[in-house]
């Protein structure tokens, strides 16, 4: 939408980091468990987000 802007020249810099790369590597896929462990980790983590959000406005409505 915006060819000039920030964001498509980082989106343009990571396409070029890419198709420039002579590293070639095939990643081995992640297991079950090691899958689990990250979304147990994202959900801890959106738990702490959530109760950072709700804390933060309970207090300003406090002080209103």
């Amino acid at each position: 939408m915006f060819p000039d802007s920030e964001i498509a020249n980082t989106f343009r810099e990571i396409a070029k980091a890419i198709y420039e790369n002579k590293n070639r590597v095939i990643p081995n896929p992640l297991s079950e468990e090691e899958l689990d462990e990250i979304t147990e980790k994202i959900d801890v983590l959106n738990i702490y987000r959530t109760f950072a959000i709700y804390y933060f406005f309970k207090k300003a409505s406090l002080s209103l």
